[in-house]
């Protein structure tokens, strides 16, 4: 048994350094798994048409579909598109939830209690939106949603996607 000091030898150092290094390996796995957990995914398709609406514009319709991931719920608060950089924006039908009595859906009022629409686990759902754009110019469009993840704190979280029609 080699002595380091006169209080430990190398085979406690060694042991104190495998010590540290599982500590240090728990540690990394514990913190990945939680960041990892925490994250929403959540992917974005943007689909468009472009149809004649007169002799010198266009209606530009929009529909975006979102996939919820496999881990969690998520909470949508806002969905908007921008066109060609103008300062107009644009939100997509259908983001909030309405009010009910009963079980009848009351199609005049948004709900005051809950009113976000929520995804959950590996949901799958589209909102759509249109827009008079000038004829025969190309159209820049970009979408962005804001939600966070379901009965979580206060972190949200931003997903954007872009097209040109």
């Amino acid at each position: 048994m080699t002595i380091i000091c006169n209080f430990i030898s190398l085979e406690q150092l060694k042991t104190l350094f495998e010590i540290g290094a599982f500590i240090c390996a728990a540690w990394f796995f514990i913190y990945k798994f939680n960041s990892g957990y925490h994250n929403v995914n959540l992917s974005l398709e943007l689909k468009g048409e472009r149809k004649e609406y007169d002799s010198e514009k266009d209606i530009l319709i929009l529909n975006l579909e979102l996939k919820k991931g496999e881990s969690g719920s998520l909470t949508i608060y806002d969905i908007s598109a921008k066109i060609n950089e103008e300062k107009e924006i644009y939100t997509f039908i259908g983001i909030k939830r309405q009010s009910f009595k009963g079980q009848k859906i009351n199609w005049e009022k948004i709900s005051t209690s809950v009113p976000n629409i929520n995804l959950s686990a590996s949901e799958t759902t589209s909102f759509s939106t249109f827009a008079i754009v000038p004829k025969n110019k190309t159209c820049t469009v970009q979408v962005c949603v804001l939600g966070k993840k379901f009965n979580h704190c206060c972190k949200k979280s931003q997903w954007k996607t872009s097209k040109i029609f």
